[in-house]
């Protein structure tokens, strides 16, 4: 007798016949399901019939690829990963996320770690590979504890830094998240230990909720976690928002642009190193402030107007962070508003903390 997984992939199955020819959805959901369900065989059937079609085929190779590490295949994991490195697939960047995550099941693998004592967290993975401010979190969590936290999406898993408080539920334990804007929906219900600053906590109070007067964004422990002597080589370095990318022009070329996209420890470890190779820092992204500020670099928090995309909120993320450290936000430096972006703009960048986050009161509240 057919078991009910069974009888539900062939109705998925049949979607995707019933879907015109370059409709890709049905066929994800199909495979989705698959992979939800453990029917390796059946999935590894329609990766090998569909992997070369023109419309179907980049979900093929994800779903291909998301079998090996759900199943712990890492070195067919790895293979599947070269093949698409070589071949300039469009579905790399995403995969180097997905991998970044399954590597945390590896080390615990690889330490004996049970799964009931790890962290169980969510963090934003994208835009993909990933964004540094929110890719931290689960670097973080390994560097405090000592073990590989797992990813989760159920309602008691950790939230902790990025601007996802949003996302907490009844009973989910917040640690150092924040909103990005002055007005959100939140859970009044869940367990607020600290949040990034001052704007939060009350957002959190007139929802409904309560939580001691605990700030402070968990990245200021980055330092507690890598801090390698590092040679200074740069007078200024350049941080942008994802969303900032080409909406900064004439920049010389003795200024050190640092991507902010990275995932995993090596890529979060060479971003803190070329950070630490400048003697100061212009940043459009949060966490390239909060960074420069947890690692005593000069910095000046700036702004592209000009840029055809905007960071969500409202900006009050800026303003609750830099509550939390003893003062107002500064007024931004317009980057789109200069004729040329040089090493001279070192000398404006004092948007420096008045008050270090107490990561003495930020540890005790940690739930983990």
């Amino acid at each position: 007798m057919r078991g009910k997984n069974e009888v539900e992939a062939d109705v998925f199955f049949k979607k995707v016949f019933e879907a015109g020819p370059e409709d890709a959805r049905p066929f994800h959901q199909y495979t989705s399901f698959l992979l939800k369900t453990k029917q390796w065989d059946k999935l590894a059937e329609q990766v090998q019939e569909r992997k070369q079609d023109p419309y179907f085929g980049g979900v093929a190779e994800r779903a291909e690829f998301q079998a090996a590490l759900n199943r712990h295949h890492w070195n067919e994991a790895d293979r599947l990963f070269a093949e698409a490195q070589q071949s300039k697939s469009p579905n790399v960047a995403m995969m180097k996320s997905r991998k970044a995550r399954a590597e945390l099941n590896k080390r615990a693998e690889e330490m004996g770690v049970k799964n009931s004592d790890r962290v169980k967290l969510w963090w934003m993975e994208t835009p993909y590979p990933g964004n540094f401010g929110d890719i931290i979190n689960p670097y973080l969590i390994e560097g405090l504890t000592g073990i590989p936290p797992r990813f989760s999406n159920k309602s008691d898993r950790l939230l902790a830094v990025g601007s996802i408080i949003k996302f907490a539920k009844k009973g989910t334990p917040v640690w150092g998240a924040g909103s990005p804007r002055r007005e959100d929906k939140l859970a009044p219900d869940a367990d607020y230990r600290a949040v990034r600053g001052p704007l939060t906590r009350d957002l959190v109070l007139r929802k409904g909720g309560s939580m001691p007067e605990v700030y402070g964004d968990p990245a200021w422990f980055l330092p507690k976690i890598y801090n390698p002597q590092v040679e200074k080589k740069h007078k200024l370095g350049m941080i942008l928002h994802v969303a900032h990318r080409g909406a900064v022009k004439n920049i010389d070329p003795d200024v050190k642009l640092i991507d902010i996209r990275r995932v995993g420890p090596d890529e979060i470890e060479a971003f803190i190193r070329e950070l630490l190779s400048c003697e100061a820092v212009l940043s459009t992204s949060l966490h390239g402030v909060i960074v420069a500020h947890a690692y005593g670099i000069p910095v000046r928090w700036c702004v592209a107007p000009k840029a055809k995309k905007r960071i969500s909120g409202d900006g009050m993320k800026f303003e609750d962070y830099f509550q939390s450290v003893g003062r107002s936000a500064p007024e931004p430096l317009n980057l789109n508003s200069l004729d040329r972006v040089g090493s001279d703009l070192a000398a404006v960048c004092t948007d420096n903390p008045e008050a270090p986050i107490d990561l003495k009161a930020l540890a005790e509240a940690a739930p983990v």
